[in-house]
């Protein structure tokens, strides 16, 4: 029996929780800073990559541990959810944010421990400290990228989990989407998407997530295999959210 911290997680009740269920082709995770996105994108591709103690030729995802059954690994929903959708190992997943440095903040800070164990061999970028490549023992690969690697990042391979951490240009959208079809693998996109005109760069990569995902669930557009899920701060149990609210009070609305 493995000891993957990813075993034992138990997200926090609504969105993250919602999300972490959800088995919709593309999901676009929205919320404040600090409610949770990045946490639960981490262990998303941990689950995806590692094995489900009772089929270990299929990832661990998805599973909804019952820990009051006998096998809470094999709970009524957890059945329900892998007769649906679930990831033959080995599996390829991208992770994805801004830049090589800010994996420095989020999945150097979580990977180690999640694969801990598991790691055959380990491929570093040219940012100190944050891996490129990562090959676990059962074939499984975890590819750190970002968004200024432009078109040519994300290209030439097929994957099965595409996952972008922070807006990110459109520009890559469609070439990222393309990684995906011989796999049938999904995109999950967790952001903040905060439009500002002050920041020209940040207001375009926010504003067409906003376009594509978030307007179109308001009026119940998004077609049948997007899913769009709200994380609100008060979420967060290591948040004092009344204290964040009191302070985002100084910021615009939007």
């Amino acid at each position: 029996m493995n000891t993957s911290s990813v075993y034992f997680w138990n997200p926090n009740p609504g969105g993250q929780a919602r999300a972490w269920s959800c088995l919709k082709d593309i999901m676009f995770i929205s919320g404040g800073n600090r409610s949770g996105k990045s946490t639960l994108l981490c262990y998303l591709a941990a689950a995806s990559m590692l094995p489900h103690p009772d089929e270990e030729e299929f990832s661990f995802f998805p599973c909804i541990p019952d820990w009051d059954a006998l096998n809470p690994y094999g709970s009524e929903l957890t059945q329900k959810l892998r007769l649906t959708r679930k990831i033959t190992l080995p599996a390829i997943v991208w992770f994805s944010t801004k830049n090589m440095s800010g994996h420095k903040d989020v999945a150097m800070r979580y990977f180690p421990e999640l694969l801990d164990g598991y790691i055959d061999r380990e491929e570093w970028s040219d940012e100190p400290g944050v891996w490129s490549r990562v090959v676990l023992k059962n074939g499984s690969e975890l590819h750190l990228k970002s968004a200024g690697q432009g078109l040519g990042g994300f290209q030439r391979s097929n994957i099965d989990l595409m996952i972008n951490d922070e807006p990110f240009p459109n520009t890559i959208y469609g070439e990222q989407l393309a990684r995906l079809l011989d796999r049938h693998g999904r995109m999950v996109i967790g952001a903040t998407a905060v439009t500002s005109a002050m920041d020209t760069q940040a207001y375009r990569e926010s504003e067409w997530l906003i376009e594509t995902f978030a307007e179109p669930a308001k009026r119940g557009e998004l077609p049948p295999n997007v899913e769009q899920i709200s994380i609100p701060l008060a979420e967060n149990p290591h948040v004092d959210s009344d204290y964040a609210d009191a302070m985002y009070q100084m910021l615009p609305d939007v």
